[in-house]
């Protein structure tokens, strides 16, 4: 089983997020703390506490701007409530610029063993277009930071289709990164989808322009190149890690594993229901506090949404779905009427079958939202 702490705080936000932030408080943060100690005490009352946990990821927002002392009683706290496995992967995310010694060699003593930095861009022009607060400067020696003080396992998070990018701009990037030699690779696709991030509204008003689609997808497929040539593999169709290096906890969401997630706006999944903590900071505080559950909604998933959410999500994953493993599950009959998607999918090589394995083409994963919009018709 899986833990997620949701750390909502960042310093300013990025013209391109949409994730739940706030404005960073250290008041404010202690007291949030509290709270996600209380909400993971009142739900060890209610899970099965037999499941050893093993994987802790703490997302955000900026966790890494939080005290060591609040990240410790955290900590403490899931493993007073939980067992926790031997060799238990313990992530937290990172901006470049919140990194000092002090605070890597405290993760590691805290049994913290990776990193997932928010590089985003080797160049200024990029990072400053969204609004980032480091500097292509500051990451690298963030990376030294973590190196030196004992860290193996260090993600970089990088995003494609920023303002401005261009195939040079973009190499340089990846060829950074890859001097760098991290463990792991994460390339996500800008998505500026929500219109409550800032970069929606720039974008739809001519205020700055994208690269196009044919660039972007020209430039993910080269990106897959480079990094594999470094010995970075592509497991999933935004990342990529040295062989064992794969994202555990991650891993959890795409093959629909048990996640409890502790926090505001953090998302819990029991094996059969999927479950949201209420979205308003205030209103997660208010709930904690006053002893409730800040569970916004439960939705149990029927044998047709299990079906849905094994093969779009198990599709992500380059080895694929197991079709057999899916059938002795499926009683009902519902697989069939997925095979006659899929088989249009592979008639326009987006999906191909190895034995009774199906999984996604180098086409199919520039095209993946079509395939996956086709499966949850």
């Amino acid at each position: 089983m899986g833990i997620y702490i949701h750390v909502p705080f960042c310093v300013s936000r990025c013209s391109c997020c949409h994730f739940v932030t706030h404005r960073w408080s250290p008041r404010l943060a202690e007291r949030y703390a509290d709270a996600v100690r209380s909400e993971i005490s009142m739900a060890a009352g209610h899970v099965d506490r037999k499941r050893t946990v093993d994987s802790i990821y703490f997302g955000g927002g900026t966790p890494s701007l939080l005290r060591t002392g609040l990240v410790s009683r955290t900590l403490a706290a899931i493993g007073r409530w939980f067992d926790i496995a031997d060799g238990c992967e313990v992530s937290i995310e990172a901006n470049p610029e919140t990194i000092t010694r002090e605070k890597a060699e405290s993760y590691l003593r805290l049994g913290i063993n990776r990193v997932s930095v928010g590089v985003q861009s080797f160049v200024e022009d990029e990072l400053r277009g969204v609004g980032r607060r480091h500097s292509a400067g500051q990451a690298k020696e963030c990376i030294s930071v973590l190196r030196r003080a004992g860290f193996l396992n260090i993600n970089l998070d990088l995003m494609l289709g920023l303002p401005g990018q261009t195939r040079r701009r973009w190499k340089h990037t990846v060829e950074t990164a890859m001097r760098i030699a991290p463990s792991h690779v994460s390339v996500y696709m800008l998505d500026i989808d929500d219109p409550k991030a800032r970069l929606h509204r720039e974008v739809r008003s001519g205020q700055c322009v994208l690269p196009d689609d044919d660039l972007i997808a020209d430039l993910y497929a080269e990106s897959i190149e480079w990094l594999s040539g470094a010995g970075l593999l592509q497991y999933e169709i935004s990342n990529f890690a040295d062989p064992g290096r794969e994202c555990r906890h991650n891993l959890k969401y795409w093959t629909c594993r048990p996640v409890l997630g502790f926090g505001v706006s953090s998302h819990s999944f029991d094996g059969a229901a999927r479950i949201a903590n209420v979205s308003s900071l205030q209103d997660y505080l208010r709930s904690v506090e006053a002893g409730r559950s800040p569970e916004e909604t439960r939705t149990h998933l029927d044998a047709r949404q299990a079906l849905e959410e094994t093969l779009f999500l198990g599709l992500r994953l380059n080895r694929g779905v197991d079709l057999n493993e899916l059938k002795a599950r499926d009683g009902k009959g519902i697989l069939a009427e997925f095979e006659s998607v899929l088989d249009e999918m592979s008639r326009r090589g987006l999906v191909e079958n190895v034995g009774r394995t199906v999984r996604l083409t180098g086409r199919g994963r520039l095209l993946a939202n079509e395939v996956f919009s086709s499966l949850l018709r």
